[in-house]
């Protein structure tokens, strides 16, 4: 429970990247970004929790949230120049 804490705080810090995508016309990006965490998800949900039963499937889902969170965030700075990270009020 801790680690899903942990990585919906990591979540909160990185803003409303997905709705901000969406709502800019970037929407198929965000498709792409889902399938591809979703499907990494799956296969790091196999072999982790083969490996560490329940918590590997916590680990592999907040590490996929974090990873999803990361590339679209990544985009927003690049194509949109905008930064919606809490962590930018911290500079």
């Amino acid at each position: 429970m801790i680690v899903l804490v942990i990585s919906q705080f990591l979540n909160i810090l990185c803003g409303p990247v997905g709705q901000l995508l969406v709502m800019t016309g970037h929407q198929s990006y965000v498709g792409k970004v889902v399938i591809f965490t979703t499907s990494l998800n799956l296969l790091t949900c196999i072999i982790f929790v083969n490996t560490f039963g329940m918590y590997g499937a916590v680990f592999s889902t907040a590490l996929n949230l974090f990873l999803w969170n990361l590339l679209l965030l990544k985009y927003i700075s690049k194509n949109l120049s905008l930064q919606p990270s809490i962590l930018n009020l911290l500079k």
